[in-house]
Parts: structure tokens; C-alpha cells; sequence
């Protein structure tokens, strides 16, 4: 018997550094929010935005979420908008049996 383990992994916007990783899509959400500090009133989650693949099945991609944040420098204040990819990766781990 084997389980499928499913991790839901945020990605910037390249798909070249995983931010972090979740068990649940809610979980996700909400360490994003913490990265982004949305508590602190520091940003804004615009929303989860949830892809419309043609081919589901072929590609782990969900969607993405948009994040506003305020980058100030000196005397310059800046709303820089982020999106965050969202995949969802199912593998099966490894089992070992023992007799």
C-alpha cells in the first residue's frame, strides 16, 4: 500500500526559488501572508487567481496569488505587485517493507 503525499509549493514569479511550501492550499495562503507581513499592514493579498490549463493533468500549475506591498526608499514611496505562483506536487514516498 502506498500513499500520495501532496505538497503545495509557492514559487516567485521566474519559477526559480521555491518561497516556501504547505500541506494545504489554506496553510500556503497563510505563511504567504506572514512573508509578505499582511498582518502588519505592511501588504495586500489581491487574491488566489486559479489557472485555466487546457491540459490539467500535465501540469502541476494551480494559479497564482497577487500581493501588493509598499517599498519605501528615502523620500519615495512605491506599491510593487507580486505575483506567486502556486504548484500543487503529488509524488509517492518511498515505502519499505519489512517480513
Amino acid at each position: 500500500m502506498s500513499r500520495v503525499k501532496v505538497t503545495y509549493v509557492a514559487m516567485d514569479l521566474n519559477g526559480y526559488k521555491p518561497i516556501m511550501t504547505a500541506s494545504t492550499l489554506d496553510e500556503l495562503k497563510g505563511g504567504l501572508d506572514d512573508y509578505y507581513a499582511v498582518g502588519k499592514g505592511e501588504a495586500k493579498c489581491w487574491g488566489f487567481y486559479p489557472t485555466e490549463s487546457k491540459y490539467p493533468d500535465v501540469d502541476d500549475y494551480q494559479g497564482y496569488f497577487t500581493y501588493a506591498w509598499k517599498n519605501v526608499t528615502r523620500d519615495e514611496v512605491m506599491v510593487i505587485k507580486d505575483k506567486v505562483k502556486v504548484y500543487c506536487v503529488d509524488y509517492y514516498p518511498h515505502t519499505t517493507y519489512q517480513i
